[in-house]
């Protein structure tokens, strides 16, 4: 298993110990996972719109920080970081849906993350992986200027850039409206259920 690899089960066992370490009373009475919640949620008629503009400001908000922490640290560091963060947060919220839900919880938080984080997950990874290339590439470029190697090769990357930028950003926006139109229906599809 690559190290990468190590360093992620490890944080997604830290993100299931932290959620038993928290106490069963914290895990069960706060946040939406509690029952209470779930089944006000089912009956609740949803604003799409309202939805719709709260989901875009939230993952605007953290895009931008995942941005800046890109062109902060360098491309595995960053990678890593983002991949543990986040797979600890998955480790901690399957922890809190069996706690109060139950063994469906865990179809209940992959039904909550289905189908944005498709569109989420592939434009970080286009983010990260062009971020190491663009330090590889800085890095080639300035051995390339000391050679005194044409200035046309170096400006291409420029364009790349912003091809990649657009379509990270198509693919976040697909993503949040698939957050606010279609989840929510499937969500309610799922509570049911439960």
């Amino acid at each position: 298993m690559r190290r990468n690899g190590w360093l992620v089960l490890a944080a997604f066992l830290g993100g299931i110990l932290l959620a038993n370490l928290s106490g069963k009373e914290l895990l069960t009475t706060y946040g939406i996972m509690n029952t209470y919640f779930l089944n006000q949620y089912s009956y609740q008629a949803i604003d799409f719109e309202s939805l719709f503009g709260h989901v875009l400001l939230e993952r605007l908000k953290c895009a931008v920080f995942l941005f800046l922490l890109g062109k902060v640290l360098p491309g595995k560091p960053f990678t890593a970081l983002v991949e543990c963060s986040a797979v600890a947060l998955l480790g901690f919220f399957m922890v809190v849906a069996i706690t109060n839900v139950g063994t469906g919880g865990v179809g209940l938080i992959l039904c909550g993350l289905f189908p944005q984080w498709i569109f989420y997950g592939v434009a970080f990874l286009m983010f990260a992986l062009y971020r190491q290339d663009e330090r590889y590439l800085m890095r080639e470029r300035n051995f390339r200027k000391e050679i005194m190697v044409g200035r046309k090769h170096l400006t291409g990357g420029k364009y790349v850039g912003a091809g990649v930028f657009v379509l990270v950003l198509l693919l976040l926006l697909l993503g949040i409206v698939t957050e606010s139109y279609l989840n929510p229906i499937l969500m309610e599809k799922i509570l049911k259920i439960f």
